[in-house]
């Protein structure tokens, strides 16, 4: 998007991306969640009287699952424009989903990402419900984000933890600019509940689903080549 001098509008980040060049050493897949709403915002999953999560995370059953056909054409439509997905599945929350994309350099995943959204609110229309990119749409339960996998050229041949070790330190200096970057809302998501870190403190573990920062259990046992999973930003981000 320009303005009307040819300039980049302000908004245009991808602008700023393209300038920065592209590493095509360091990949980036995205675990991108969401949650169908009524037209007034209310979550849709409310339907099914929920006493409380657990058995909506990838469910089955209409007594689980709401949105199954909009997922299914999302899916064909996704191929259809030579968008590649690893996954689909239904989130904690009922009446959540979330869709992750094949890892590719920082533009590729990020006009993935940002045209699969695209196609998501296009189909959206046609099942009467809205898709919601609140970071907590419902105060009771699971928030919604867009955990970021990332690896480097050397995570991925050097085959070395200290290399992660110190990656991961580089990281907690930066986390309160990285939280800028985490989209709207990221206060009331990063709870230290519903399997969140507490967005005032950075944190680490291995295979641990309340820290800023995940790291594969079976790839840092292994010392072999590894990525880590960013569970800081927002679905919004």
């Amino acid at each position: 998007v320009f303005d009307h001098k040819g300039k980049p509008h302000e908004s245009n980040s991808r602008h700023d991306l393209r300038l920065v060049g592209v590493d095509e050493g360091t990949i980036f897949g995205f675990e991108q969640e969401f949650t169908l709403v009524e037209k007034n915002g209310t979550p849709v999953g409310l339907r099914l009287d929920p006493k409380e999560q657990g058995q909506y995370y990838c469910g089955v059953g209409s007594c689980n699952i709401l949105g199954r056909e909009l997922m299914d054409k999302f899916i064909e439509c996704c191929e259809r424009a030579g968008i590649e997905l690893a996954g689909i599945n239904a989130e904690v929350m009922p009446a959540q989903w979330e869709f992750q994309n094949i890892p590719k350099n920082a533009l590729k995943a990020s006009d993935d990402l940002w045209v699969a959204r695209y196609i998501l609110n296009r189909i959206s229309e046609e099942f009467g419900v809205g898709i919601s990119l609140d970071a907590k749409p419902h105060p009771d339960f699971n928030g919604a984000g867009c955990h970021t996998n990332f690896s480097t050229y050397k995570m991925r041949t050097r085959r070395s933890n200290l290399a992660v070790e110190k990656f991961l330190e580089v990281l907690k200096v930066d986390h309160e600019r990285h939280l800028e970057a985490c989209g709207e809302g990221y206060k009331e998501r990063l709870s230290g509940d519903c399997e969140t870190s507490t967005w005032e403190t950075f944190s680490h573990g291995v295979g641990d689903r309340s820290c800023s920062i995940r790291i594969p259990t079976k790839a840092y046992v292994e010392n072999g080549p590894i990525y880590l999973e960013d569970r800081r930003p927002c679905a919004n981000m």
